[in-house]
């Protein structure tokens, strides 16, 4: 454990209730754990000993700022998501890390490459954020009443995208894979806003319309998860001390 560290018991909402968390706080940013949980993993028969997995999602892109829904349009980081990037990857910069993997979208693999050097990069098109369809490129905030209650129906694909059930399946299939493939080691995923919650709900057995209800990540936020054999895990967030309420 670094020095320095303050420690605060909190509870993370509804995602793992009622297991306690310890939260942490260190200089400009803030690191939540969850004690190992009696809820289990789904994927404790594919790890042998311990995984860790960190979930990183991209920098802040052009119309992110502007509130557009965004989805599988690739776009590219703007110059504070590429600020945003290269601070997460000096923040994390002391970690060992195996794997890299990242969506195929230009924004994820930009913000991977802020991690150039540490590790070989494998972009995941399996991790690539959901086609929202009719909604893609509209100001979130004018269509919410509308589209935010199709995001947890499994079937609505929103009129030509992709449907719930079909993004968790591949989001699955790739995090599976991804344990699978380092099942004692310590890999990145560098994805979205609608993939890391199923990566996450994947990894510690969140089915996914409370996956993506439930866990919130900004552009600048980071989690931490063990997994362990036995069925538990511990899960970390980082994040800026201006969010300390997201714990």
């Amino acid at each position: 454990m670094l020095p320095g560290f303050a420690r605060l018991v909190l509870r993370l909402r509804n995602i793992c209730k009622p297991a306690p968390l310890t939260a942490i706080a260190f200089g400009a940013l803030s690191l939540a754990i969850a004690i190992p949980s009696p809820l289990g993993s789904a994927l404790a028969a594919d790890a042998s000993g311990k995984v860790t997995i960190y979930v990183v999602r991209h920098g802040e892109t052009d119309w992110n700022q502007q509130g557009r829904i965004q989805g599988s349009t690739d776009n590219s980081l703007n110059a504070k998501g590429l600020e945003q990037a290269a601070a997460v990857a000096s923040q994390l910069g002391n970690i060992s890390i195996d794997h890299i993997y990242s969506s195929g979208l230009t924004r994820a693999i930009q913000t991977a490459d802020a991690f150039k050097g540490k590790a070989p990069v494998t972009p995941q098109p399996m991790l690539n954020e959901r086609s929202f369809g009719i909604y893609e490129g509209k100001v979130e905030k004018e269509v919410a009443k509308d589209w935010s209650p199709r995001l947890a129906n499994l079937n609505d694909d929103m009129e030509g995208g992709e449907s719930l059930a079909s993004i968790a399946k591949r989001v699955s299939i790739a995090t599976r894979e991804i344990v699978k493939n380092h099942p004692n080691g310590t890999v990145m995923i560098v994805a979205h806003g609608g993939v890391n919650p199923l990566v996450i709900g994947e990894l510690i057995g969140l089915a996914p319309e409370k996956a993506i209800k439930e866990i919130r990540q900004s552009n600048d936020e980071v989690y931490k998860l063990e997994i362990f054999d036995k069925g538990s895990f511990n899960i970390w967030k980082l994040i800026p001390t201006s969010k300390l309420d997201q714990l």
